[in-house]
């Protein structure tokens, strides 16, 4: 996992929320409303900050998402954009 693109890991968020939901993962686009389409409340949501962290590729990569910063990231491109900005790449 050396190297890892943008759209790896909008792959890698895509999967995890199909995987939690049990859902098609081609039904997931980059612009779904994630807290929308799975009915996350405030307070659920940012937890998801937590189980996001805490994935074996976000672990290799050294990132973690605070739970204060999943508020106005509810979009795949969103999350994909915040994880992107806080990998290493060099």
């Amino acid at each position: 996992m050396a190297g890892i693109s943008e759209t790896d890991v909008e792959d890698n968020i895509i999967q995890y929320f199909a995987d939690r939901f049990q859902t098609d993962p081609t039904t997931i686009l980059s612009t779904t409303n994630l807290k929308q389409r799975f009915n996350f409340s405030d307070a659920a949501w940012a937890g998801v900050a937590e189980a996001l962290s805490a994935l074996k590729w976000m672990k290799a990569k050294h990132v973690r998402i605070a739970q204060a910063q999943m508020g106005g990231n509810t979009t795949v491109a969103q999350l994909t954009a915040l994880i992107w900005g806080k990998i290493s790449h060099h």
